[in-house]
């Protein structure tokens, strides 16, 4: 059962739950890893895949055009990208930082 985390848990307590759970080894998550896993991983790749052939066919033919939206895209999709990155990068150091506290 997975550690679920509830306003009146401590971090701690969460550590301790976590703690607890059985680790798997590098050959039980091999097995675990089914032909359904390896289907969604690649429709995943797939998909990433053909929204980049579209997008240079449709004449986005450098970088430039691709990462600026060819200098043509709105406030708001701009304004929604910055602010996803930055959420991102905010709970990729958090998560790290409240390991090194918590855990060591």
């Amino acid at each position: 059962m997975a550690a679920s985390w509830t306003d009146s848990q401590s971090y701690q307590d969460i550590i301790d739950e976590v703690r607890k759970q059985k680790l798997y080894s590098k050959d039980e998550l091999i097995e675990k890893f089914g032909w359904e896993e390896y289907f969604i991983f690649a429709m995943m790749l797939a998909v990433s895949a053909g929204i980049g052939i579209f997008f240079y066919w449709r004449g986005q033919h450098n970088n430039a055009q691709f990462l600026l939206g060819g200098k043509s895209m709105g406030t708001l999709p701009m304004t929604m990208s910055l602010i996803a990155r930055y959420e991102a990068t905010f709970q990729l150091l958090q998560s790290n930082n409240v390991l090194k506290k918590y855990v060591t």
